[in-house]
């Protein structure tokens, strides 16, 4: 953890928390936050725990058996203990911790591109959007240098950042394919900090699935 925590001062800023797991098996995930600054008006959060372990990475994948997450919440975001305690704030935290735990848990790997949905069909993240799918993508807002951490001969780190997409953008996804997503999201400016009533850049392009 402390060689990610360097890794993050280093290209993101200070870390000023950390949400420690209290109950976990061997699996450890906590989540670091960065405050907003004065070049970068948003909170920061980074798993760490997720590359304790390799990911079930297919064969010519072996480079991304090991990975951490990252996304972005608007300064106006409440953070407090309190806060927490609703849905409709804590959604964030709980997907991050969700999907590092997914491919250990499911003997399985996830990557660049890569798309979680919220149930099946998909449902709303909380009451306060329709955003209801994730979308992996590299890290859009601190660097290049930032997006991967080597910390042996034998293991490199990737960081990913999870974008919330809509219904209709995941469809467009499942038939267009991610490249082309992630491009439409970056044509309009869409990122890693999260925007709960966005665009839909697919709407209308496709209806419900």
């Amino acid at each position: 953890m402390r060689i990610i925590e360097d890794h993050i001062e280093e290209h993101i800023g200070r870390i000023s928390l950390v949400y420690h797991e209290i109950v976990s098996d061997e699996l450890h995930i906590d989540i670091h936050v960065v405050e907003p600054s004065e070049t970068r008006k948003f909170y920061t959060l980074i798993t760490s725990g997720m590359s304790d372990y390799p990911m079930q990475a297919p064969k010519g994948y072996e480079d991304y058996k090991y990975a951490e997450l990252i996304l972005s919440l608007p300064a106006t975001w409440s953070l407090t203990d309190e806060a927490l305690q609703h849905q409709i704030n804590n959604w964030p935290i709980t997907w991050l911790k969700t999907i590092a735990r997914l491919p250990h848990d499911k003997n399985t790997w996830v990557s660049l591109g890569h798309t979680i949905p919220n149930g099946n069909p998909p449902m709303p993240f909380s009451t306060k959007t329709a955003l209801c799918c994730w979308v992996l993508s590299v890290p859009l807002l601190f660097g290049k240098s930032f997006r991967n951490l080597t910390v042996d001969e034998q293991k490199t780190i990737n960081f990913f950042c999870l974008i919330p997409i809509y219904r209709e953008e995941m469809a467009f996804k499942l038939q267009k394919g991610a490249q082309p997503l992630i491009e439409k999201l970056l044509r309009n400016r869409i990122n890693e900090v999260i925007d709960v009533s966005r665009k839909n850049v697919c709407k209308k392009l496709f209806g419900l699935f």
